[in-house]
């Protein structure tokens, strides 16, 4: 054998005995603390068993919880995501937005999802446009929100045109249309 493959023969060796060090120093961790990790975007669920303490984690606000309670929350958010709620994209169109707000309601009502839950779940079906709006009001206004003000606020930002602003569009338009009729009429007439 070569000095060079000797050297790295020892160099693999040194990293099979840090990986297999690693990987002690992992299950040692483990064995110390059973940690559940249940990721549904913001929402982190991790329980403690040698303290058994629960701790939730919901958009940066920390709660000493009740295991059973835990539990509950974890099968609530899964029953949320298992039926499928509509994606909201920003899309200033009434009938969706209210189909969305009322997506929304039902599955609350359905699922049993609690007050403090709600705003934060259907903030986590916002996308494009929308949750670019949700992302700059911030985390600590996001907090304070419930779902009434959420909803109010959904539909001042994203809803419809009020009728002045749309009476005069078509009053705008209708007047377009006259101008190029009467060019069109005043042409042929010479």
């Amino acid at each position: 054998m070569t000095g060079a493959s000797l050297t790295s023969d020892t160099a693999n060796a040194n990293k099979l005995s840090a990986t297999k060090c690693y990987m002690e120093c992992a299950m040692e961790y483990a064995k110390c603390y059973e940690v559940l990790y249940a990721t549904v975007s913001r929402f982190i669920v991790v329980v403690l068993a040698e303290r058994k303490l629960t701790v939730l984690r919901l958009c940066c606000r920390y709660t000493i919880m009740d295991p059973a309670q835990v539990e509950e929350n974890r099968d609530t958010v899964t029953s949320f995501y298992e039926s499928h709620p509509l994606i909201f994209d920003g899309r200033r169109w009434t009938v969706f937005i209210a189909a969305w707000l009322y997506d929304m309601e039902t599955i609350f009502h359905i699922c049993h999802i609690e007050a403090y839950l709600q705003v934060s779940l259907a903030s986590r079906c916002l996308v494009v446009d929308a949750r670019l709006w949700w992302m700059t009001l911030g985390e600590r206004a996001m907090l304070s929100r419930t779902w009434t003000h959420f909803r109010t606020l959904v539909i001042a930002c994203f809803g419809p045109v009020p009728d002045e602003g749309a009476n005069e569009s078509h009053r705008d338009l209708e007047i377009y249309r006259a101008m190029h009729l009467d060019r069109y009429f005043n042409f042929v007439a010479d």
